[in-house]
């Protein structure tokens, strides 16, 4: 019996050697350190995340400003378009249409280009 106790006041050896008072001991401050690590982690992703998003948005905007103020007929066309898109796309409906119908005319008689100015 001696000899049990005094291999047990031996300091924690190797992982692969530990015994299983040497592991449980330790085993729930780290698994505290693990889990606060983890959701400061997530949280700084998170935050990241927003920035990203906020100035991919705040030049999305500045394209679009730009796009409209350069061509307006070619913007419409193209809010014209994406309004379509999500119409048809929320649904498996099938859409019929008069050949007479907007649509039609978006698809055929797109705007015409305006020559770049140099």
């Amino acid at each position: 019996m001696a000899r049990t106790s005094a291999s047990m006041d031996r300091p924690c050896r190797a992982a692969s050697t530990r015994s299983r008072a040497c592991v449980t001991g330790s085993s729930p401050r780290i698994v505290s350190e693990a889990k606060r690590d983890a959701a400061k982690t997530v949280a700084e992703a998170k935050a990241k995340r927003q920035r990203i998003e906020g100035e991919a948005d705040a030049e999305a905007d500045a394209i679009r400003n730009e796009a409209h103020s350069k061509d307006r007929e070619f913007y419409a066309f193209l809010q014209k378009l994406a309004a379509y898109k999500a119409m048809l796309a929320e649904t498996r409906d099938v859409l019929l249409l008069s050949a007479k119908n907007e649509l039609f005319d978006l698809l055929l008689k797109p705007p015409a280009a305006v020559p770049k100015k140099d």
